[in-house]
């Protein structure tokens, strides 16, 4: 969780993300974010000023609003659909294609050992480079055969993903925080 600060500077944005170990990053980077809303679904702040009596109401809220548990740690499933969808959810809203989302839907299913998550996985992602426009791909994209060849071979050896997972939980310094 974050607490993203607001524009004026006046307040923050209570923030739920996840992290995927799966690919060597020197930061944690931060994707699925899902602020506190209200009702009415705008995005809701908590004031500096009203943070001591508020904080922990608002806790709460985005405890219920989150679409991945809070309480405990998530499986591996609710991860890897919660990626997925908000793949199918990018493209049917014609936001940039979430390409690094379905890299780490796949790259956890397979770490994971779940073959059913990553073969809809890699379905999905078949199905995603045909709509994707080239205008809105990373700069560094080399093509849709490219890529998919590319993310097959690295789901190939499941034990290289964990040493990469056991790597950037060193790295970062996450041997106490609770990894799905």
């Amino acid at each position: 969780m974050t607490l993203d600060r607001t524009t004026a500077g006046d307040g923050y944005f209570p923030t739920a993300h996840i992290h995927a170990l799966v690919r060597e990053f020197p930061v944690i980077s931060l994707t699925l974010g899902q602020r506190m809303v209200t009702p009415s679904g705008i995005q809701e702040s908590v004031s500096f000023a009203r943070h001591s009596n508020e904080y922990q109401s608002a806790a709460r809220r985005l405890v219920a609003q989150s679409r991945l548990s809070l309480d405990e740690p998530p499986t591996i499933s609710s991860v890897v659909d919660a990626l997925y969808e908000h793949v199918s959810v990018q493209q049917g809203r014609g936001l940039p294609p979430a390409v690094r989302e379905l890299e780490d839907g796949v790259l956890i299913a397979a770490v994971a050992g779940e073959p059913s998550l990553v073969e809809s996985g890699l379905r999905l992602a078949r199905q995603m480079v045909d709509l994707w426009p080239k205008s809105r791909l990373p700069l560094d994209w080399m093509g849709s055969g490219i890529w998919l060849t590319g993310l097959e071979e690295r789901i190939a050896d499941p034990s290289v993903l964990s040493d990469v997972v056991e790597q950037q939980i060193s790295f970062h310094k996450l041997v106490k925080v609770p990894a799905v």
